[in-house]
């Protein structure tokens, strides 16, 4: 069998490189999703047997949780466990 072998000059004109913003374009909409979270096994499981009930599939985690980051206690909770400690 003959294989078509074009010179480079018509390859490049046919088939030209992307700038570089194309290329960064491309990773930031196809392969770069930060908050994207994958669904752990037990995630999958509950989801499957909610569908085979005929509900819809619960909720992320995350949401239900609330934002990320540390949960700061209030004085009044500080100065609670502070008493207890105390009392020890």
């Amino acid at each position: 069998m003959r294989r078509l072998t074009l010179p480079p000059r018509v390859v490049r004109r046919l088939f030209p490189l992307p700038s570089p913003e194309a290329i960064l374009l491309i990773f930031v909409s196809i392969v770069y999703r930060p908050a994207l979270r994958a669904k752990s096994d037990a995630d999958i499981i509950r989801d499957a047997k909610r569908e085979a009930l005929g509900l819809p599939p619960a909720a992320h985690v995350e949401e239900e949780r609330g934002p990320r980051g540390p949960r700061m206690a209030t004085d009044e909770q500080v100065m609670e466990r502070f008493k207890k400690r105390m009392r020890k």
